[in-house]
């Protein structure tokens, strides 16, 4: 079997894929990172991103990186999940292969540590914000959310009802998030236990 690729032709001779050479070429070639949208290292490269270009903040440390990624998380990043592993725990991957800087001082406390893009993760952090953005843009489709008030809820639209059973601290972030959005909720029990 021989591949006709432009990266496997010397001198207009097609290289047969076993060949060494043609294994060598191959292995140079890098492969591109590309995290899945929502994921963990999606949002804490996006939100590192947008607050680089939007605010000119160039470091964050744990907690507020945390704060800002986990409204764009599909998964938790605070609540260890499967195998003792929160979704956080992808930034020692990121810190790895150079797409984030840790920057930590010997001998102060771990919530000192900063993380920074560096160069490699910019690149990638750019698209991964840029293709967040378009996201958003597509599902602010203004038919499907009714913006009629409603009397049950205090004349609001919407109104998000926390369950009171679920899991507790997960449950307090999302009503802080909630007050710090303006967005109205409800935190009781209920039947389905389910937010």
């Amino acid at each position: 079997f021989k591949a006709n690729h432009p990266i496997l032709h010397r001198n207009h001779e097609l290289v047969p894929l076993d060949d060494r050479r043609a294994k060598a070429l191959l292995k140079q070639k890098e492969k591109i990172y590309c995290p899945e949208y929502a994921s963990g290292p999606f949002v804490i490269l996006s939100t590192l991103y947008e607050e680089q270009q939007t605010n000119h903040i160039l470091s964050l440390n744990e907690a507020r990186l945390k704060k800002l990624a986990q409204p764009r998380c599909r998964a938790n990043l605070y609540d260890r999940q499967a195998r003792g592993r929160t979704a956080f725990s992808c930034i020692e991957k990121l810190v790895d292969e150079h797409y984030i800087r840790k920057e930590s001082i010997p001998g102060q406390p771990e919530d000192r540590v900063k993380y920074s893009l560096l160069p490699k993760g910019e690149k990638i952090a750019k698209l991964c914000l840029q293709f967040e953005l378009a996201v958003l843009k597509v599902l602010k489709n203004p038919s499907m959310i009714s913006d009629k008030p409603s009397p049950a809820n205090g004349g609001n639209s919407h109104l998000l009802v926390i369950d009171s059973r679920e899991d507790k601290a997960f449950a307090e972030r999302l009503m802080d998030t909630c007050q710090s959005k303006g967005v109205p909720f409800l935190h009781k029990d209920l039947p389905a236990g389910d937010y």
